[in-house]
Formats: C-alpha cells, sequence, structure tokens
C-alpha cells in the first residue's frame, strides 16, 4: 500500500470517528471525565491516610503505575494530591481540592468540592466521595482540550473507592489504596482536529502492537509473580484485581438497579482487568457478570457473585459475598457497592486468601422509573492465608530446581 493510500485510510478512520463518537456523546446523559485503576500491588503503598483522632483524610501519589484514562486519551505514570478534608466517619465533612498532573507535572484536571463524605462498610471495603453535586467543579486542560463549549446543566461527581485497608491507630486511623471514577452531564462536542489526531495515534498503536511479541514478557511477569506475594505477605494485604471504569458514558452501564433488584455485568471491549498481586499480568477486554441481588429497604443485599472472565471467555476467578450493602444515597453519581463476607477463589488466584474485600464505585448515574443505571470502577484486595503460601513457595522451588537439572 503506497503512503498516500494509507493516509487516506487514516482519514477515513478519523472522519468516522467523528461521526459516531460525535453522535454518541450528543445523546449522552452523562460522561466519564477520568478513572484510574488501582495503581498500587498491596498496602505498602497507600494512596489515602485518615487520623481518626483529628478526622483528616489526606491523599496523593506520586509513584509510577497510574495510568489516568481521560476524555482525551490517556496518561501514564500520572500524580495525583488532594488537600486534607475534614471528615467524620458516616457524616458529611468539609470540602478540598483535588489535582491530577501528568507524569512531567503539567496539570491534567482540578476537581473543587465544598461537602464530602467518608463511608466505611467493613474493613477494607471504603469509599471517598462528594455529597452534593451542585458543590462540585471540574476544570483543567482535561476537560477542555479537544472540545467546545459544555453544556450549562452539570451534574459532576466523583468517587474513590478503597482497598487494602490498614490500621495505624488503635482510635480508628487507617490507610488505604484505591480505585477511582468521575463523571459529569456535560456534553462535550469534539473538534475533528482532535480525533483526526487520535485516529493517528491510534494507527500508529495498533500497528506497533502487531508487530511486538509479549509473550516472554508476560511469562517473566507470571514467573515473577511469586516473589511479590513474598514480599506481600509480610507488608500486609495486596490488590488482588483492579479496573478502571471502561465506559466512556452513560449509555453503556455496568450495573442496574431495576424494581429492588441490583445486577452488573460488561460484554463489550475497553476492560483491562489488573492483577498486580496475582503476577501483574494485565487482561484486555476481560469481562465481568454478577447475578441479580435483591436490595432490601435498608440498602443492604442477600448474597452473591461476581465473576471475571478473559477476552476469549475463560474463567479468571470469581468473588463470592454473603451479603452487600449499596450505598445510594450519597449523592446523585457517587455511590458504591460492598459486601462482606467475602470469598475470592478461581484458576488464576494460586493459593488460599484471608481478609478478603472489594468494592464498586459508581459514576454516570442516570436514573430509572424503578431504580438507575450506572458505570463503574472497581478493586479487591485480601492477604495470602500463610500455609497455603509456604506450599506454593515450595512448589515453585521444586520446579525451578528441575529445570536447572534439565
Amino acid at each position: 500500500m503506497t503512503n498516500g493510500a494509507r493516509f487516506a485510510r487514516m482519514v477515513a478512520f478519523a472522519a468516522g470517528l467523528v461521526c459516531i463518537f460525535g453522535g454518541q456523546q450528543a445523546k449522552a446523559t452523562t460522561f466519564t471525565v477520568a478513572t484510574f485503576a488501582d495503581p498500587t500491588s498491596g498496602s505498602g503503598t497507600p494512596l489515602f491516610n485518615y487520623d481518626a483522632t483529628t478526622m483528616t483524610l489526606s491523599g496523593g501519589w506520586s509513584g509510577t503505575g497510574l495510568t489516568l484514562e481521560t476524555v482525551v486519551g490517556n496518561f501514564a505514570d500520572a500524580t495525583f494530591s488532594m488537600t486534607s478534608t475534614v471528615v467524620p466517619l458516616g457524616s458529611d465533612g468539609g470540602g478540598g481540592t483535588i489535582e491530577f498532573f501528568a507524569s512531567n507535572s503539567d496539570p491534567l484536571l482540578t476537581i473543587d468540592f465544598d461537602i464530602s463524605s467518608l463511608e466505611v462498610i467493613g474493613f477494607g471495603s471504603s469509599e471517598f466521595v462528594a455529597v452534593d453535586t451542585d458543590s462540585i467543579t471540574m476544570s483543567g486542560p482535561v476537560i477542555s482540550v479537544g472540545f467546545g463549549t459544555p453544556s450549562i446543566d452539570e451534574e459532576e461527581a466523583f468517587s474513590f473507592s478503597f482497598a487494602n485497608q490498614l490500621a495505624t491507630d488503635l482510635d480508628g486511623s487507617f490507610s488505604a489504596t484505591a480505585a477511582f471514577t468521575s463523571s459529569t452531564t456535560s456534553v462535550p462536542v469534539p473538534e475533528p482536529a482532535s480525533l483526526a489526531l487520535l485516529a493517528c495515534g491510534a494507527g500508529l498503536v495498533l500497528r506497533r502492537k502487531r508487530l511486538a511479541n509479549r509473550g516472554a514478557l508476560k511469562m517473566l511477569l507470571v514467573a515473577g509473580g511469586l516473589f511479590l506475594f513474598a514480599g506481600q505477605a509480610q507488608a500486609g494485604s495486596f490488590t488482588v484485581a483492579t479496573f478502571a471504569d471502561p465506559a466512556s458514558d452513560s449509555s453503556t452501564p455496568l450495573f442496574e438497579l431495576d424494581d429492588g433488584q441490583l445486577s452488573g455485568a460488561w460484554n463489550s471491549v475497553g476492560l483491562t482487568l489488573q492483577t498486580p498481586g496475582l503476577g501483574g499480568v494485565d487482561y484486555s477486554n476481560a469481562k465481568f457478570s454478577m447475578g441479580a441481588v435483591a436490595v432490601n429497604p435498608d440498602n443492604s443485599t442477600g448474597a452473591g457473585q461476581v465473576d471475571f472472565f478473559a477476552s476469549n471467555s475463560d474463567y479468571l476467578f470469581s468473588i463470592t459475598f454473603q451479603s452487600g450493602i449499596l450505598n445510594k444515597n450519597v449523592g446523585f453519581g457517587a455511590t458504591d457497592f460492598v459486601a462482606q463476607g467475602v470469598t475470592i477463589s478461581g484458576p488464576i488466584v494460586p493459593f488460599a486468601l484471608m481478609d478478603e474485600a472489594f468494592a464498586f464505585s459508581f459514576a454516570n448515574q442516570v436514573l430509572t422509573p424503578d431504580g438507575f443505571t450506572a458505570t463503574a470502577d472497581f478493586t479487591s484486595s485480601a492477604t495470602p492465608e500463610p500455609a497455603s503460601l509456604c506450599l506454593t513457595a515450595l512448589g515453585a522451588a521444586f520446579v525451578m530446581r528441575r529445570r536447572r537439572r534439565s
């Protein structure tokens, strides 16, 4: 194919994006502003710290590994900081500011909020949200670059899902890792030039991916996972699996509350399931499903199960829970689902776990006659069961010894 033909094909692809993306966004009630999966491998590198004595929550991330997925592209090794916020557990707290930066410290997004809430639902399953969406303001290059003027009627929302909670004092203080998602009802008008650049970039990435062979790298990551587990067993809990919100707007929800029944699933593309505590393998275009669970008038739920699958439908692992709580009244667009009596198991979980916890934080909520739909991010954590971990380590040592002899 000639260079001219390649250029023409990329231009046509960009034009298609303009029509498809622009038409879909015009109809969308909300869209995902920014989201990230839990960037940590365990409790040793928390994103948040809560001081129960002063009732102050502080947060930030200055390390590597956080990929901020936004409406204008993904930013690898992004960082963020949050001003210390006074917020009593289980009740409304004060305001603050969250700032996101690119790896070179360029500002990306700022979130200002006046009212906040810190909900702790079982140790290891918590969230921090802004309560009143009218009090939230989002600004910065991520909002303005490549888009026209947003609509005036905005319902901005954000939420952090906590995992890997570790008690830091007897007074109830703790540290935690987190996943993040955010949304707004503003309807952006994409600029064709920006989408053309996006198309060119996508073409280059796809070309490189065809040439890349990641098989050897994945094998090394899986092999190194055992050493990671050994370190995490001493450090405390570890991040089992996490994903950033895969939906670009409210038109592709992950969860639905309908007539007192909460169900969830993702069968499309775009969900990257990261498993930092299970060998560090990323599963592109992963899927999950959660059967309907009854939501009681007090927002508690019955038992249920969440199943995760690879893109080829291979079964990865399951999360079973004995009961749950749907926090649906902490502000429109700032809701989560957490559970108690949690067990995590499956083919990619090589040994028994303890103290399992998980949480989904919702965004892009759309009210329906009998409930709502929502997109979501996800994170989970656990502690290795010591006896099982020792057996796994012995087995790994035996295999390595046999390979040296062969």
